[in-house]
């Protein structure tokens, strides 16, 4: 029996182990497949037609529930005798309802499917009824039997180890690994809320597995642990073998920033610089909120410990919000993005609340006059607090702190706005997107010359004289840190130049100012004068690839004598 096991992620750089580790564990002809949404279903089809198939698994998430929906349809009517079988969150908390609605499909596994999916497969090869199969749920005339509770394999260390060197592409794309399952919190929008307890894969198991994706060149492993550090001394442990035998591989950690403790913190600042990543959730700073989602953070205590990892230099820090929780507001939501914005994160994440199956705040919306989508990622459209066009407001501020900010375009840009725009970052972020909107340019795709100019322009309706002059240096520094992704724009240029570059490069190459090598690589300006910085009308200005920030990966802008010294 020929079993076809399909991934469908976001996108083609996310490696979905998940369907690798199944195929570990079943025997006989099965075959693991991935896919992206950006493909067309058509190909996708195609391709597990011609596999000839007796069985499609299908893993199921909120990103990709409607592709899988087409193509398993499809595939059901072009192969009529194949059987599908679907799995994962998007359909384990109201499987009776999916079997009934979608009767293409023949099963559903609800929960972990380790233990689950081998028994089904054994039993369609044998021609044996389903009964007795934790977590399997299928169609019996017409209506929903079996067990609709999510399985949960409590012995994991029972699993057998990933065939990892299946996997295509490893050195382009990024693995997604597991090393413990459930989460000590109960946060009420999020599913690992209603799980009980945290359990872990051996160390042993974890460190086999690492050694083997370092081995075959993965640039970047993302632990999807919930907490990471849910149980410190082993989560040290784990940091610290990392950091002594994983080479050039970088890793990314999820945790409660709250509770990293001493022994960790060490770790993390002593880490060479840009070796690990950490995202905490913060989701909000208001206390009624983080009440009513049985969120439990020291808020205090978080903001000491992400200072110190971001003043360190060697940890890039993300941090999330999360938009629509209960109880919050359009005020209080921007006192949360201040709050979280004034620890200058290298990411910051404005998120918006998703009702999810399986979630505690799915099963209470009602009550908490929480509205979202009907159809996936069940995002929340409207709340008591917050009107839906208070939410797209905040998707118009989600999308100028990702172009300015999260991008790292326009740092030094949106400091001096800081100064003497707006204050609080929300506000000054609000006022961009007013701008853009009014001007087309929130939703347009732009190129980074183009945004560049169109701060320029925010800046023009606010500032004037002196103050706009520093504007247009920090916007020009900004354009030359960013690795000549973008022009200088041309308003940015000095009001009078002294002459041409070349004469005055040559100068400072041969005075050993810069090397020829710099000459050659670099990018150089003539830029009005800052006068917090320098003196004088305008400055010379020098950037090139051989000093970037290794964290932000922007290149460090030196000012160069504008003349020779007398």
């Amino acid at each position: 029996m020929r079993t076809i096991l399909v991934a469908i992620g976001a996108h083609y750089v996310h490696i979905n182990l998940a369907v690798y580790a199944l195929k570990a564990c079943c025997d006989g002809d099965v075959e693991a497949l991935e896919f992206n949404i950006n493909q067309q279903p058509h190909w996708v089809l195609r391709e597990l037609a011609a596999c000839r198939p007796d069985v499609v698994v299908f893993s199921c998430y909120i990103w990709n529930i409607e592709f899988v929906h087409r193509v398993a349809a499809d595939l059901k009517e072009i192969l009529p005798g194949v059987r599908i079988v679907l799995g994962g969150p998007e359909v384990s908390y109201d499987a009776k309802d999916v079997v009934e609605q979608w009767p293409f499909m023949d099963v559903i596994l609800c929960g972990e499917g380790e233990h689950s999916l081998p028994l089904v497969l054994e039993r369609m090869a044998a021609g044996e009824d389903l009964h007795g199969i934790p977590g399997a749920v299928w169609s019996e005339n017409g209506q929903a039997v079996g067990d609709d509770t999510c399985a949960i394999v409590e012995d994991w260390a029972s699993i057998p180890p990933v065939d990892f060197s299946g996997v295509p592409g490893l050195r382009r794309r990024i693995a997604y690994y597991e090393s413990s399952r459930g989460c000590p919190f109960s946060c009420g929008y999020c599913l690992s809320g209603s799980a009980k307890g945290v359990r872990f894969l051996p160390m042993d198991r974890v460190k086999e597995d690492l050694t083997k994706l370092v081995t075959l060149g993965v640039p970047l492993v993302k632990f999807v642990d919930r907490t990471f550090n849910a149980n410190p001394r082993r989560a040290s442990q784990l940091v610290r073998w990392i950091l002594d035998n994983t080479g050039s591989t970088h890793f990314h950690f999820e945790v409660a920033a709250d509770l990293l403790d001493d022994e960790m913190m060490d770790l993390l600042c002593t880490a060479p610089a840009g070796k690990l990543q950490v995202e905490a959730g913060v989701q909000s700073c208001y206390e009624p909120t983080l009440r009513t989602v049985s969120r439990v953070t020291d808020l205090e205590e978080l903001g000491r410990r992400v200072k110190t990892l971001i003043q360190g230099g060697r940890i890039h820090v993300h941090l999330d919000l999360i938009a629509g929780l209960p109880l919050e507001d359009y005020t209080t939501f921007g006192q949360s993005f201040d709050q979280v914005y004034s620890l200058r994160p290298h990411a910051l994440q404005l998120g918006f609340l998703k009702l999810l199956k399986g979630s505690r705040l799915r099963r209470d919306a009602q009550e908490l006059g929480l509205v979202g989508r009907d159809y996936a990622p069940w995002e929340i459209l409207h709340t008591r607090e917050l009107s839906g066009w208070d939410l797209l407001h905040l998707k118009g501020i989600e999308e100028m702190c990702e172009r300015y900010y999260n991008s790292g375009h326009a740092l030094q840009s949106l400091e001096y706005l800081l100064k003497t725009v707006d204050k609080s970052a929300f506000g000054l972020f609000e006022k961009l997107e007013a701008f853009c909107s009014g001007r087309g340019t929130l939703t347009r795709p732009l190129s980074l010359t183009n945004q560049m100019e169109e701060l320029l322009c925010f800046g023009r309706e606010h500032l004037e004289g002196d103050c706009y002059r520093i504007l247009r240096a920090k916007v020009a520094a900004d354009c030359m840190a960013n690795g000549g992704k973008g022009k200088v724009p041309g308003a940015c240029e000095a009001d009078e130049m002294p002459g041409p570059l070349g004469p005055r490069l040559r100068q400072l190459v041969e005075a050993g100012i810069i090397t020829k090598e710099q000459h050659r690589l670099g990018q150089f300006a003539w830029l009005p004068a800052d006068p917090e910085k320098e003196k004088g009308g305008l400055v010379l200005a020098m950037a090139w690839d051989g000093e970037k920030e290794i964290l932000s990966g922007r290149r460090k802008v030196t000012i160069l004598p504008s003349k020779e010294e007398g």
